[in-house]
């Protein structure tokens, strides 16, 4: 079992995730899986997790703007989560070319409110 504290995490900027998630392929990370949660109204978090070289490790990103960069290219198997994020979060995934395939619209579904 993997203790949280085995966990490494590495905090990026939006318009540094395509360059951060490029240079973990270099160093040979393989995908892992996406996480997406609003923090608040305005704000919403994506961690994207790798095993890199042995270790588990968490990009995460935080961003106002719905917009952000697929990892898609880099990464082909984090379309889904990235389809479903656009789905429930309203993010647009810029360059995933599958939201549409998946019948939504650019910018998802839109989120539910309670």
């Amino acid at each position: 079992m993997i203790d949280k504290n085995d966990i490494k995490k590495i905090i990026c900027p939006p318009e540094n995730l395509l360059f951060q998630a490029g240079q973990m392929k270099e160093g040979g990370a393989e995908f892992l899986f996406m996480e997406c949660r609003r923090e608040a109204e305005d704000e919403i978090t994506l961690d994207y997790t790798f095993n890199f070289n042995g270790v588990i490790t968490t990009v995460s990103t935080h961003t106002q703007q719905r917009d952000i960069s697929s990892l898609y290219s880099i990464y082909p198997g984090s379309d889904y989560p990235e389809r479903e994020a656009a789905g429930l979060f309203q993010v647009k995934f810029i360059g995933n070319p599958n939201l549409a395939a998946a019948g939504l619209p650019e910018a998802g579904h839109g989120e539910k409110k309670s």
